[in-house]
Order: structure tokens, then sequence, then C-alpha cells
């Protein structure tokens, strides 16, 4: 067997930084930002060394005000980040797991509301274009390309193609690191066409190509 001796240096950074790796690349502030906060419970709480009895009184905790959906994806975040820092594996912390089981038995999530055709089509043609003009395009986008917030929030002008007839969208850094292209084409209950040009026309001449979209 190999001993920490035996390995070179540079065999060690390789390993490390392959280590890190096993992040989600997208999502990798927010399981250290997690695992932060679970190490800094322990310093408060005067806690040396990780053990099942130390995690349920961490999500014990949390429990006060998060819900359990909340707690699985800590858990999930926790879970991963103490195999990646420390190589440990709380999967194996049975007792936990069925804790967050027994939590979540009984609990029904809040539905998100959503917007009926008619509600989009009456904000579409009855609110005032000087105000919401650019939440009228970030709808048509979402209609037509079932685009997420985020992906919006990170669309550049070089994302959006204008080809007379009909609109081509790249989406950038999709959720599921899948190229997505989409089309808008001319249509009558919301003149989408018509709408875009018109916000883009708001935008100043000479604008950088690394500037958002859906930022004037």
């Amino acid at each position: 067997m190999d001993t920490n001796n035996e390995i070179p240096d540079s065999i060690f950074k390789k390993a490390e930084k392959a280590t890190q790796n096993l992040l989600p690349k997208k999502s990798k502030e927010v399981y250290s930002s997690e695992y932060e906060k679970f190490i800094n419970w322990m310093t408060e709480n005067c806690v040396e060394h990780i053990s099942e009895t130390v995690l349920l009184g961490y999500f014990s905790d949390l429990s006060e005000n998060f819900s359990p959906s909340s707690l699985w994806s800590k858990y999930s975040m926790v879970k991963k980040t103490l195999m990646v820092n420390k190589n440990i594996n709380i999967a194996n912390y049975h007792k936990l797991i069925e804790y967050l089981k027994q939590g979540s038995k009984g609990y029904q999530p809040k539905k998100s509301k959503t917007l009926s055709r008619e509600n989009v089509l009456k904000f579409i043609h009855e609110a005032p274009n000087e105000t919401f003009l650019m939440k009228k395009v970030a709808l048509i986008f979402g209609i037509f390309g079932g685009c997420r917030r985020q992906e919006l929030v990170n669309m550049l002008i070089t994302h959006v193609e204008d080809r007379e007839s009909v609109f081509v969208v790249s989406v950038p850094e999709t959720k599921t690191d899948k190229k997505h292209i989409f089309t808008i084409i001319e249509e009558d209950e919301m003149n989408s066409l018509k709408r875009i040009r018109d916000y883009m026309s708001l935008r100043p001449r000479g604008c950088s190509e690394k500037k958002t979209f859906f930022d004037l």
C-alpha cells in the first residue's frame, strides 16, 4: 500500500485539483457556502469531530427555519462537500436519513403561482410599454424557449439574431450544460417580433457585444 511519503507532491496537487472538480461547476460557490455554514456551526458549538450525532444536531437546528425540501437540498450539498473536503461519506448515516424522511411526511410544498393564457395576453396587450416592455419580451422568450430566469439574465446581445421572419435565440449556460437554440416566429396573439424589435431599438448604438440582452 502507498504511503503519503511515497507519493510525489505533483501527484498530490493533481489529486487535489481532480477532487475539487467533483463539485458541480455552476453550483460550486453554493456548495462551498453550505459547507462553510456547517463548519461554522461546529465551531460555534465547540464540536471538533464529525459524526452522525453531530449531523443530527445540525439538521435539527436547521429544521427550525427551513422546510423539509430545503433540508434535503442542504443534506445533498453537505454530503458532497464532506466527501470532497473530509473524505467522509454521510450517505451511511441511516439515522440522519430517517430523520429527514420523517420530517418530509405529510409536508405539502407550496405550489408556484402560474399565469393563465388569458393573464399573459392581458399583460402583453394592456400593460404600458413605457414601463413593462422588457418584461413583455422576457415573457415572450420564456414562452417560446422555456427559458429559466438565470438563462435570461446571462443572455447577451449576440445570442439573439434577427432573421427578418424569425428570431433565432441561443441560450447560454443552460442548467443541463446542453446547447439550447429556439426560434420566435410571428403570430397574431402577442405580435412577438415587433415587440422584440421595439425593445431592441431602445438600446444605444455601438453597444458592446458582451452586454447582456435584458439590460438597457
